[in-house]
């Protein structure tokens, strides 16, 4: 142990020397940050405060985060670093689903892949009515099926609704007349624009844009109720559920804040709203 902390900088070492109560480590890539996260498991497994790797939960983004930090542990605290909890918040929300099916009533439900999404978007598509924007009647009908499904995973992971995003949108365009870069700074007789007019065309072509964005988060129901349908659910249906469950069952919140004493987030900054609500 004493060995790892001499790895570490002062700054480092008094990072994971402090086991209790909240701590956040800043600093820029490359400077140590997870070696650091690493560092501080390993003191506190070693400390006589009575700390036991089944009491850690280990949070990071990717799975080859998780593969790299247990790696990482294993090398410096051996196989007690497999106890360690380490998992992406989806795998961690999906294993505390699959834990408590009966609490959650989704037994036959799956996880969906990422070509049923994509076959999901393709019927909502499909389906549009022929007056709907973003009814495409020549060329590649599904263009806008990967920004359909990026637009309704960055709404659930923020927890944005349909109608946050008109209020939003119709903000948005009520404002394009008095921002400067929508505004001609001189005059132009060819065009027959004058300084201090409105650039019409560009802010129509933003109009345009924020009523093909309303459309799309207007059909986000009608993907979650093919998911439904289709007996799936997707990675922020995890966090979903796992969030509604802790918020409305504090007995349910309890158990796991008892089994897990000790969070750790690499990467912290990356969090959404929906992963922060959940930490």
């Amino acid at each position: 142990m004493i060995g790892v902390l001499e790895t570490l900088n002062s700054a480092q070492r008094q990072s994971a020397q402090n086991t209790d109560g909240a701590l956040i480590v800043i600093a820029g890539p490359g400077s140590g940050k997870t070696h650091t996260l690493a560092s501080r498991i390993a003191y506190a497994l070693a400390s006589d405060q009575g700390i036991e790797p089944r009491m850690m939960l280990c949070l990071t983004y990717t799975e080859a985060g998780v593969i790299a930090m247990r790696r990482r542990l294993v090398e410096i605290i051996g196989t007690e670093a497999y106890k360690i909890a380490i998992h992406t918040f989806h795998s961690f929300c999906n294993e505390v689903i699959q834990n408590n099916p009966d609490y959650f009533g989704i037994r036959l439900f799956e996880p969906v892949s990422e070509l049923e999404r994509l076959e999901i978007a393709y019927k909502i598509i499909e389906d549009l009515p022929i007056d709907n924007n973003l009814k495409r009647l020549k060329g590649d009908i599904y263009w806008d099926s990967r920004r359909l499904l990026n637009l309704w995973q960055l709404m659930k992971d923020e927890n944005w609704t349909s109608e946050y995003i008109k209020l939003k949108a119709d903000e948005y365009i009520n404002d394009l007349p008095f921002r400067e870069e929508y505004i001609y700074k001189r005059n132009n007789p060819k065009t027959n624009s004058f300084k201090g007019d409105v650039k019409k065309a560009l802010v129509e072509k933003q109009k345009a844009k924020m009523i093909l964005l309303v459309k799309g988060a207007e059909l986000m129901d009608s993907y979650n109720e093919q998911l439904r349908l289709n007996e799936r659910y997707d990675f922020s249906d995890m966090l979903r559920w796992v969030l509604d469950a802790w918020e409305s069952n504090d007995y349910f919140l309890l158990n796991y804040q008892e089994k897990y004493q000790y969070v750790l987030v690499d990467e912290f900054q990356d969090t959404n709203k929906m992963q922060f609500d959940l930490l």
